[in-house]
């Protein structure tokens, strides 16, 4: 099947852009030069280079468009993709893919999107806490951060730091809290807030609201339209900062790793 161009992608995306946040930002030169997309009725899958290294590949798949229509796409392209990947898609395409021969190794369940709909609801967030801007000099610091949480740091890549504004929050020369982007386009006006994290036993201090709020407010303040971030389902807590601080939820998809047989 021919891969689409990027017009066509867009076009897609575009329509329903506050679900896409994520979608569209793939779609900067950086990643599209490394991937290829399939758009078919409706609903579109994209195969995403997040680097230059080969293996460095995610699978896009939320619709929210005929969810068997996706499913069908999806299977169809399927021998196009590598043998092991890490896919974010529409509920239920682990067990499609799974039913097609692939293997899934590791199915991370229903995830939620949240836009940030109530903006102002970040002004109400009064913190005693003092965050600050971090760069490429505090990579030290971000490394001992996430050395207490690796499913974090598989998320986080030095490069991120001039994607878009990272924030953290310091006891001394100790980095206890952070939060920056996973994406961040200017072109697309899209962000995605990720990457937040706190020191275990700094937790329930307001930490996570204190430099959530301070990306979202630097992402206002830069120009971005639509704001959004994703979250476990599970993770009531994390839910319930964000919607304090103005998110919403707005979609539910699901994530997993899955590979071919014998791979």
């Amino acid at each position: 099947m021919k891969p689409a161009t990027k017009s066509q992608v867009r076009e897609l995306l575009e329509a329903d852009r506050e679900v896409h946040f994520y979608g569209l930002g793939d779609l900067a030169d950086a990643f599209w030069n490394r991937s290829r997309w399939w758009v078919r009725n409706g609903v579109a899958i994209g195969e995403i280079g997040l680097s230059d290294d080969p293996a460095d590949i995610t699978v896009y798949g939320i619709n929210t468009g005929n969810p068997d229509e996706a499913f069908s796409l999806w299977a169809d392209v399927d021998t196009e993709l590598p043998d092991r990947y890490f896919a974010t898609g529409v509920s239920g395409f682990a067990d499609v893919l799974a039913a097609n021969g692939r293997t899934v190794e590791s199915d991370l369940g229903p995830h939620t999107k949240m836009i940030l709909a109530n903006p102002n609801a970040l002004q109400t967030q009064a913190s005693p806490h003092s965050t600050r801007p971090l760069n490429q000099d505090d990579l030290a610091a971000i490394g001992d951060l996430h050395q207490a949480d690796p499913v974090e740091s598989a998320f986080f890549s030095p490069a991120l730091l001039d994607v878009g504004p990272y924030v953290g929050v310091f006891e001394g020369e100790r980095l206890v809290a952070m939060a920056g982007v996973h994406v961040c386009d200017d072109e697309f006006g899209v962000a995605a807030v990720g990457g937040v994290l706190t020191r275990n036993d700094y937790r329930g201090q307001g930490l996570a609201t204190a430099t959530t709020a301070a990306v979202s407010r630097a992402l206002i303040e830069r120009g971005i339209k639509t704001i959004g971030l994703n979250v476990m389902s599970s993770n009531s807590a994390a839910r319930r900062i964000y919607t304090q601080l103005g998110y919403q939820d707005i979609h539910t998809y699901q994530e997993a790793l899955v590979a071919r047989p014998g791979t």
